[in-house]
């Protein structure tokens, strides 16, 4: 590879990790601004709980949908269009006095988060040197969780600066001009298969594959867990800690700067393919994060931060790297079908997390709430030994 070519290649992985960047970003903001919405519509944490909801139920529906969508029209086109609609979304829920509305704009931002992630995986894999998807999927892991740490600490600051309504204005228009970007800079690597057909038994060999099976319900842990933290932290440190917001924020988003391992640990994989043994170390990782967080002190807040970054991001890229593979040796064209299968159901757990923990925190308090969302992380992992 010439000098110019990996250049010209490094420039275009920047792009694609942008993306994947400021889908963090549209995914996390929410947790710590909900402080300031919340009043405005007269809402608590019931009505985080639904709005988290909803957002993860149009990532988990979606994802499927966008890795057809990629076959069909190419990655590059796939991720811009899905970051018109993220943007589109953000900046009617910035002007919105409904609550209603605003859920609706919470949903479509889900889907197009979930739209976008098969291509962005798919078209980042490609740019790397055959035999490094593990090193690949790490670096997304990296970019994913920088994304959830502007999100959740920057826009904290935002909102006290300059309010919620224009701090989820600004992440539209990023949004909006990451899909311009992509669209002016990347080549269509790909015309979209035009002839693709969609074959029903390679379809139920992908979604009935049994190391996928096993593969998502110890992903579903993990992402349920995680979730509970991303979307619940930064409130619960406000509103039961007392922290100010920007504080809160910071502590939030200090854990994914510790993702940086993820890319080293995709290497690893790369090499020797121990996906048991980094996948209960994840589970452990996040169990332990979420539990800590009981405490309720900045510490604690550090703590939780730092041990879910590091356990889910691990996770997801041990978990998509197989899932990529497995996928490929189905069918080619299946490597963005299995990665959305298998993101898409462990997403769920983003769905089914947040109602079932605002519920309890309702009924009993925050103290059961913590250990009990740890639980999802640590017992599902090993259905990977069955």
């Amino acid at each position: 590879m010439s000098l110019r070519l990996f250049s010209t290649n490094r420039s275009r992985i920047v792009i694609i990790l942008a993306s994947n960047f400021l889908i963090s970003v549209l995914q996390s903001n929410l947790a710590s601004l909900f402080s300031l919405v919340g009043p405005e519509f007269g809402q608590g944490v019931a009505g985080l709980g639904l709005a988290s909801s909803l957002m993860f139920l149009g990532i988990c529906i979606s994802e499927i949908p966008g890795g057809i969508l990629e076959a069909r029209i190419g990655a590059r086109n796939a991720i811009a269009y899905m970051m018109f609609l993220c943007a589109a979304s953000s900046i009617l829920g910035s002007l919105t006095t409904n609550f209603s509305i605003f859920l609706v704009t919470r949903f479509a931002v889900g889907v197009g988060i979930g739209a976008a992630f098969p291509p962005v995986i798919v078209i980042l894999t490609r740019y790397f040197k055959s035999g490094s998807e593990g090193t690949a999927i790490g670096w997304n892991s990296l970019s994913y969780n920088l994304g959830s740490l502007v999100g959740l600490a920057g826009w904290a600051i935002l909102g006290s600066i300059m309010g919620w309504r224009l701090s989820l204005l600004l992440g539209g228009l990023l949004s909006a001009g990451v899909g311009i970007l992509m669209v002016i800079s990347l080549p269509r690597l790909e015309t979209g298969l035009q002839n693709f057909k969609l074959s029903i038994g390679d379809l139920r060999l992908a979604f009935s594959n049994r190391q996928i099976s096993l593969l998502t319900i110890s992903l579903f842990g993990i992402g349920a867990s995680s979730n509970i933290t991303s979307n619940f932290l930064v409130y619960f440190l406000e509103t039961e800690a007392k922290l100010p917001p920007g504080e809160a924020g910071l502590i939030g988003g200090v854990g994914p700067l510790f993702a940086f391992t993820a890319p080293f640990i995709g290497r690893y994989y790369d090499r020797t393919g121990r996906l048991k043994m980094w996948m209960l170390f994840s589970s452990f990782m996040v169990a332990g994060g979420v539990a800590v967080t009981t405490f309720g002190t900045t510490n604690a807040g550090i703590l939780s931060s730092v041990l879910v970054a590091i356990g889910a991001s691990t996770g997801y890229t041990i978990g998509l790297t197989k899932a990529r593979q497995i996928g490929k040796s189905i069918r080619n064209e299946y490597e963005s079908v299995t990665v959305a299968w298998t993101d898409s159901i462990s997403l769920l757990g983003g769905f089914v997390a947040p109602v079932l923990f605002s519920a309890v925190v309702t009924s009993a308090g925050y103290s059961i709430a913590w250990p009990a969302g740890a639980l999802f992380a640590l017992v599902l992992v090993f259905a990977l030994y069955l």
